[in-house]
């Protein structure tokens, strides 16, 4: 391979455009990022002028700077940093930067040409995204760049005057010697690179190496190597092309925009975790909706308990939202990156709840084909919900209990026993004290449940989030059913509010469902959904609701004059009654009661 053979060989390597440029203007050699730069295919531009390349109102300009700098015998590197336009084949205009320097002394132009539309993109826009970074830091590579020709012994062949101002040494000192007599502080490293290209025949590309060099002695600077294997006609490896790019300014901003980015990405996280923040707070634990006083006062015991691992007992009628409460105690205790496993004691198939629970091996029972786990070793580590624990037969309630007291089970079947690290929520509907009297409930494994107990309060005693929770609902149902429904009537909102709701949340999830279906308008309207039209033979619900409010009125008056009307404390009225404080205090705000 001759030596201009070898200099347009190393040319392909360069990650940017190069033109070389006789000093008539016709291009004699153009490497492939340059044709696909400017939109010809491999070999076209050869042969082509180079005004071709320049848009018409800037080509006398151009000619005349060509023609000064050819006309230069001593032909001086133009350098870096000039910013011009280029002209694709298609008749796009782009903006460029170019840096043009002499070759075969001075008989050719090298021009280094680079697209900087992505650059001129990125300075404008603060809002890089990961793919902008790659593009930024391809953008920024620095000119002008350095050929050097080592053959199989790691001695130089060839090296460009660039190179060779770099390393502080002529050109002609550099022929026949090794890296080590040139610039011995880089010479482990970039040999070890060498070897490696010369025994694997692979080429190496980006390699960055840091140096302090005479022609930067103050600092250390950055260097990007890349290196390409050279073989002979007959395939054998003879030495390796090696092109140089000073990247210190290039690393330098890319490590400025991969901080600014960091820093941009760490605000928007902040943003999303206040924001995340206030919606929780304004709305509710996840899909747990509500503002009212005794919602706030029970989501502040979910807060309180979810820090812990102290078993929890979730008390409340039916369609109360129990299940989400232990959804939301586990998502923020320390065990949210485990499972959380639901068992719903009301459901489990009869003669295998002992296997559904622990497990069985196999051949433990006929059908017993293979060994099973059960629901608490599928959750070890994470939580288990029993919903429903009041269903529960005695003699699977006795060895719950074992397992809530000494944190082991055992497998039907299996001979050994297993430790279990789980965290037990339980929840009911039902009244578990007077379960306990009638010998229905155990009452060790009633006090091992409920070391925080937590009632999840009936929607009658929570009416002011009533309207919150009906917007809600029908924001989910008018997306499914693809209506418009843009609100709800004003009379509706005060009918389901003055509803008892026996069957709480749920009841009136159904309920805006069943409204969302039946609506014909963007107002919805609740009346039919909600039954408003009974049987005549029934006393209307206005006068139910009146007297059931007469009935509970008075026996919380009587309840506060036998306790002095303490709320809490020793002999409180909230006790005798059988009521949280909270509850009580939210009855007595909605029935209007007032000591006088």
């Amino acid at each position: 391979m001759n030596v201009r053979s070898q200099t347009y060989a190393a040319y392909e390597s360069v990650p940017d455009a190069l033109l070389v440029v006789g000093r008539d203007g016709v291009i004699a050699f153009a490497n492939q990022h340059a044709g696909r730069l400017f939109g010809y295919e491999p070999g076209q531009l050869a042969g082509v002028e180079i005004e071709a390349l320049i848009p018409e109102s800037k080509r006398r300009r151009h000619v005349k700077l060509r023609t000064a700098f050819s006309a230069d015998p001593v032909v001086r590197p133009m350098g870096a940093g000039r910013e011009l336009r280029g002209l694709r084949s298609d008749g796009l205009e782009f903006s460029v930067e170019v840096g043009i320097g002499p070759a075969d002394g001075g008989e050719f132009i090298v021009a280094v040409v680079r697209d900087i539309t992505a650059l001129a993109k990125v300075r404008a826009s603060l809002y890089e995204t990961e793919a902008e970074i790659d593009d930024l830091s391809q953008a920024l590579g620095n000119m002008p760049i350095g050929l050097c020709y080592f053959d199989k012994e790691l001695r130089y062949q060839r090296v460009s005057k660039w190179l060779a101002n770099i390393n502080g040494v002529p050109v002609e000192e550099h022929i026949g010697r090794k890296i080590a007599d040139v610039i011995p502080d880089v010479a482990i490293g970039v040999e070890h690179q060498l070897r490696h290209v010369l025994e694997t025949g692979e080429p190496i590309v980006d390699a960055l190496v840091e140096a302090t060099t005479p022609a930067h002695p103050a600092t250390t600077r950055t260097y990007m190597h890349n290196y390409s294997p050279d073989r002979s006609a007959n395939g054998d490896l003879v030495g390796v092309l090696c092109v140089v790019q000073d990247v210190t300014e290039a690393r330098e901003d890319l490590q400025r925009a991969l901080a600014e980015n960091e820093r941009l990405r760490g605000r928007l996280q902040a943003e999303a975790e206040y924001l995340r923040a206030e919606v929780e707070r304004e709305h509710g634990f996840d899909e747990i909706v509500g503002t009212s006083d005794v919602m706030a006062a029970t989501l502040e015991k979910v807060e309180q308990a979810a820090k812990t691992d102290a078993t929890v007992l979730l008390l409340g009628e039916t369609g109360t939202g129990k299940e989400l409460l232990a959804r939301a105690l586990h998502s923020r205790s320390h065990r949210t990156s485990k499972p959380l496993v639901k068992i719903d004691c009301a459901t489990l198939p009869s003669g295998l709840v002992e296997s559904e629970l622990f497990g069985h091996e196999k051949g433990a029972f006929t059908g017993a084909t293979e060994r099973k786990l059960g629901r608490f070793e599928l959750a070890d580590g994470g939580t288990v919900f029993l919903d429903e624990i009041g269903e529960l037969s005695l003699a699977l309630q006795a060895k719950l209990l074992r397992v809530l007291q000494e944190r082991v089970f055992q497998r039907v079947g299996a001979t050994r026993e297993q430790k279990i690290d789980v965290r037990i929520i339980a929840a009911t509907n039902r009244d578990l004290r007077k379960e306990m009297r009638e010998r229905r409930f155990r009452s060790d494994l009633y006090y091992r449940l409920s070391v925080f107990p937590i009632e999840s309060p009936p929607l009658r005693d929570r009416r002011e989030d009533i309207p919150l929770l009906a917007a809600y609902f029908l924001s989910k149902f008018r997306t499914t059913i693809g209506k418009r429904i843009n609100s709800i009537e004003k009379n509706s909102i005060e009918a389901l509010i003055a509803y008892d709701w026996p069957g709480n949340v749920r009841e009136l999830q159904n309920v805006i469902e069943r409204a969302a279906i039946l609506c014909s308008s963007e107002i919805l309207n609740v009346e039919e959904a909600l039954g408003v039209f009974e049987d005549q033979d029934r006393e209307p619900a206005s006068s139910l609701t009146k007297n059931l409010e007469g009935i509970e009125r008075a026996n919380i008056r009587r309840a506060l004059e036998e306790s002095g009307w303490k709320v809490k404390g020793e002999g409180n009225a909230a006790s005798r009654l059988g009521l949280n404080p909270s509850t009580l205090r939210s009855r007595m705000k909605r029935l209007g009661i007032a000591r006088s």
